[in-house]
């Protein structure tokens, strides 16, 4: 639903124009219920007297795609572009009357098209569960995800315990393995504990007791919304983490341990449905929101107007209105709007004397509250233990700020907004986050994984991008948990990547593996207990990336075209790995320490920048060009160009002039690995080169580490570079040049 200035934009072929004159109109056709003015409305100083302009573009995040955006003042709004196949019956009314209204009451919104929905007020309304029943039977019936879970049944696995959900005359209750079989299945939840929490939680003293009763009114909100939701749905058992693992009391050390040595993630690939209460910041807020139905009623218009027609749209062939291949797998022909009867009107064309009927798009307004993005945001979003849970699930049922959306193994996103997996295009047909849950579910390895070539390096990739997706969140005890809580997530890939596994990195992707680098933004830190050793991300607290990752995905000597990378060749390797686990049976688990011995070429940074004397910036042969919050960019002596990156911001305080503080004889520079690219990837990145290093040899480069010695002869990790890829042949006619050497790394 629009309001009649917002109706306006798509009914003209400019890319720009004005909006509402001021706030006061944008709040009331907000409260009216136009959805664009709802989205804008939120950003508003409380009094904006300005007259509001509008802008389209081609929305740069996917540029090949047909989506664009409208931009208003900071806010953006989402359309997406389809063909449909005609106006509804009586459009040409309601557009002449909405025409109207801008000169009558240019707030008002017109509800006739398209058809409101009955939608609950509340997410916990039984009508709201009934639509996640619909996804979960569809969900058994059409997709591959049920295969998966059945094959894993038939193995006759449950967790150890689980709180039998109850019933009208029967409250929840524990129930263990040990003491019978279970009868159907579980699912899972996944909370916020929140701080300080006080809820009622499992222990040695009150096992028995609540293997006998669960009192509904003992549990806090999010507990008992989530035991509403299962008995809904049918699903008789469900696994708590906070009833279902002891908290406290004799034995309760081992039973943690039992679990996220391996119970864990069978618990949650095992599921039948996962509920994520993602709005609450702790179990006592609950799952269920009152809401405003308004805001999700689905939003289309239809227009003649081709201003943000793409080209794949703009010259269609006779045959291009039938169907998709994909969207003849389902036929709801009947309930999506761009296949609604086509207008009668006599107004449109006479066949006889004139050209073809006008081309009609449908333009799908999305908000940012329909994007993945709104999940992120939310107080689950932001926590890391929840990470591998909601990986290995094979479905996710959320609970958000007003709305429940799906998540399964095969399908993409699905929200009470456009709710219906119906449409002309499967951008289009479960709203607008171009995410498949496929890339948030983990594929099955050993006998059942691909292990070609290809296919390790992608899940080599994959597993880089898991790291940074994790290392973005949160964690209450970092010390303790930083890789415990990602443990589930690298069992997983051990079954592509071997199972050799140190300290959050696999034997398998060293050296390249160790070239992580660390987030501005937040800064990153590197705490002073001990967690893990200097050259694994989990050292430290921020978001950890590897740069330009299908570059450092080849393999030594052979053509690697991805990326555009025509070769890598190694120059260092990793001799031995040793980690000294908390607890021996969890090699994913915490550790005590761990020891990384290389060997590869190695030089002195005071060599590298030349002689500095007291006042100089960084020595009288070295010239420093840029730098960010860590990084800089400087140009040594025999011409080199060095880009650093540190693991913490202390080091590169330019106060020192030097980089870490007055020692730099006590900093040195390993060679790992040398990338060389394309011609036509060269070339390519030509355009986007820094005016200020235009004769920079960036493109083909040499990567490596910074490493600082320790008192007992062993070496730290400090951060890492890239330069020209020359650079170790350079300075080999330089006194202290690169020389072959073998350290540990701790």
């Amino acid at each position: 639903m629009l309001c009649a200035v917002c109706m306006k934009i798509f009914q003209s072929s400019e890319l720009s124009g004005n909006h509402h004159q001021n706030s006061n109109d944008v709040e009331t056709a907000a409260k009216n219920g136009c959805r664009i003015c709802q989205e804008v409305g939120d950003l508003f100083p409380p009094v904006y007297a300005h007259r509001l302009t509008y802008r389209l573009r081609k929305w740069r995040a996917w540029a090949n795609t047909e989506f664009f955006e409208l931009r208003i003042l900071w806010e953006t709004v989402f359309i997406h572009v389809s063909r449909a196949d005609g106006f509804p019956d009586g459009y040409d009314k309601f557009l002449n009357s909405s025409r109207a209204d801008l000169d009558t009451d240019p707030c008002r919104v017109r509800r006739d098209f398209p058809t409101q929905r009955l939608i609950a007020d509340n997410t916990g309304h039984e009508s709201v569960t009934a639509l996640a029943r619909k996804w979960l039977n569809d969900c058994k019936r059409e997709h591959h995800c049920e295969q998966v879970l059945e094959r894993r049944r038939q193995q006759g696995w449950f967790p150890s315990r689980l709180v039998k959900v109850g019933g009208v005359g029967e409250p929840p209750c524990l129930v263990t393995r040990e003491k019978g079989r279970f009868e159907g299945a579980y699912a899972s939840l996944s909370h916020c504990w929140g701080e300080n929490p006080s809820f009622l939680k499992l222990t040695t003293s009150n096992l028995d007791e609540l293997c006998e009763e669960i009192p509904l009114a003992s549990l806090p909100a999010s507990f008992r919304d989530a035991i509403l939701t299962c008995q809904r749905l049918d699903i008789p058992y469900l696994w708590i983490d906070a009833l279902c693992i002891l908290q406290s009391g004799p034995g309760s050390e081992s039973d943690w341990l039992f679990h996220v040595s391996g119970e864990m993630s069978r618990i949650y690939s095992y599921c039948e449905l996962n509920i994520s209460i993602d709005v609450a910041a702790s179990p006592e807020e609950g799952a269920f929101r009152s809401r405003d139905p308004s805001f999700l009623q689905d939003c289309y218009v239809w227009t003649t107007h081709a201003h943000l027609t793409t080209p794949s749209l703009s010259h269609p062939k006779p045959d291009s209105l039938e169907p998709s291949s994909d969207s003849k797998q389902e036929d709801h022909s009947d309930q999506h709007p761009a296949n609604s009867n086509p207008s009668s009107s006599s107004s449109l064309t006479d066949p006889v004397t004139e050209p073809p009927p006008p081309i009609i798009n449908l333009y799908t307004i999305f908000t940012k509250t329909d994007l993945n993005h709104a999940l992120w945001n939310l107080p689950l979003g932001k926590r890391a233990w929840v990470f591998q849970e909601l990986l290995l699930s094979p479905r996710t049922l959320h609970f958000q700020t007003d709305r429940i959306s799906w998540q399964c193994e095969r399908r993409e996103r699905l929200t009470e907004y456009l709710h219906d997996d119906t449409g002309p295009s499967s951008r289009a047909k479960f709203g607008l986050k171009l995410y498949y849950q496929v890339q948030y579910n983990l594929e099955e390895g050993g006998g059942g994984g691909d292990l070609r070539e290809d296919n390790i390096s992608k899940q080599r990739a994959s597993y880089y991008d898991r790291v940074f997706q994790y290392t973005a969140r949160e964690l209450s005890r970092p010390d303790k948990d930083k890789l415990v809580a990602f443990s589930a997530v690298a069992r997983h890939y051990a079954t592509f990547l071997g199972e050799e596994y140190h300290a959050g990195v696999f034997g398998s992707t060293m050296p390249i593996g160790l070239l992580w680098n660390v987030g501005r933004v937040p800064p990153a830190t590197r705490p002073g207990d001990y967690r893990a050793p200097s050259w694994s991300w989990a050292g430290q607290d921020g978001r950890v990336f590897w740069h330009n990752i299908s570059e450092l995905e080849g393999r030594q000597g052979e053509e690697f075209p991805a990326g555009g990378v025509e070769k890598v060749m190694l120059l260092a390797r990793v001799e031995d790995a040793r980690v000294e686990l908390v607890d021996e049976t969890n090699q994913y688990g915490q550790v005590k320490g761990a020891w990384l011995t290389m060997k590869g070429p190695m030089m002195c940074w005071r060599d590298v920048i030349g002689s500095y004397r007291e006042g100089d910036e960084l020595g009288s042969a070295t010239k420093r060009i840029d730098s960010g919050e860590y990084d800089s960019i400087v140009r040594t002596g025999v011409g080199v160009k060095i880009w650093l990156h540190a693991d913490e911001p202390g080091p590169w305080s330019w106060n020192s002039r030097v980089p870490w503080g007055r020692k730099p004889q006590r900093v040195f520079m390993m060679a790992v690995a040398n990338i060389k690219l394309t011609e036509e990837e060269i070339q390519r990145r030509e355009a986007f080169r820094h005016k200020e290093l235009e004769d920079a040899n960036f493109d083909s480069r040499c990567v490596g580490l910074f490493l600082r010695p320790l008192e007992d002869g062993t070496f730290r990790r400090l951060g890492n570079w890239k330069a020209d890829i020359d650079v170790v042949e350079r300075y080999k006619a330089v006194a202290g040049g690169f020389k072959e050497s073998t350290v540990v790394l701790v």
